[in-house]
């Protein structure tokens, strides 16, 4: 959010403001535990925005240890950058079955790309640490595929399979990005859809030049909010037989 309005945009994430997390109120705890977290409850999910950091999250997770109402699966998704420690530890070591669901939408310097800020080794050293002090936990994870990530998929697949302690098809957990055009594999030329393999993900997306210009503007704000390379990532898009040469000048223009 600061990164934002330190950089702002008009075409692109304008309205800043309506990205605030918002916690619970005390009061709605209270109607919480009275009516939701009982003996009964059998599911709970926590998700949106980066849950082991949540103040309110980590008290729900609290009282239920308290109250000793482990007879119950929990689902969290988290981007893999924080330690599981304190409440969430004891939980992920006493309920019925306690799912951790990582969003990782990349490995090595595309994992650092797409996730400004974050860093790949980090991310193993956590990931290592979790499944030492809580080996009960049930492994899952959820890969966007996307733009800036299709030249690398094959190689994602096998340095992210050999992170998670199951077995299970890569295949499994990808989802294909399809909300943001930009951010899709409409921007994707033909040619490389074919170099990267990934005709069977992107038989649905048709390329678009006007959506790859935009592509390359929002990446040039980006690169500048992040200190990031487009063209260190993948050089692809900057291949004047394929893309037009337009929006690749566009993107070099608006670099600061």
């Amino acid at each position: 959010q600061y990164n934002i309005k330190d950089n702002s945009s008009k075409e692109f994430y304008s309205n800043v403001n309506k990205y605030k997390l918002v916690e619970i109120s005390k009061k709605q705890l209270e109607l919480l535990k009275k009516r939701v977290l009982t003996e009964h409850l059998r599911f709970l999910i926590f998700s949106g925005g980066e849950v082991l950091l949540s103040e309110h999250n980590y008290k729900i997770m609290q009282y239920l240890l308290e109250m000793g109402y482990y007879n119950m699966e929990v689902h969290i998704t988290t981007n893999g950058t924080t330690k599981i420690k304190d409440a969430w530890l004891e939980s992920a070591n006493k309920f019925k079955q306690f799912n951790l669901e990582v969003s990782i939408d990349g490995a090595g310097s595309v994992y650092n790309y797409i996730r400004a800020g974050g860093d790949w080794n980090t991310l193993i050293d956590v990931i290592t640490y979790t499944k030492q002090v809580a080996p009960k936990i049930n492994w899952m994870f959820n890969y966007v595929a996307q733009a800036l990530n299709a030249h690398s998929i094959k190689n994602d697949k096998e340095q992210i399979m050999d992170l998670f302690p199951f077995k299970g098809e890569f295949n499994d957990y990808i989802s294909v990005c399809h909300t943001d055009p930009e951010d899709s594999y409409a921007v994707i030329h033909p040619e490389f859809r074919k170099k990267y393999g990934i005709e069977h993900w992107a038989d649905t997306f048709e390329y678009d030049p006007t959506i790859f210009a935009k592509f390359m503007r929002k990446q040039s704000w980006l690169d500048n909010m992040h200190g990031t390379n487009l063209e260190e990532l993948n050089p692809d898009f900057f291949n004047e037989n394929v893309y037009p040469k337009q929006a690749i000048d566009e993107y070099r223009r608006l670099r600061n």
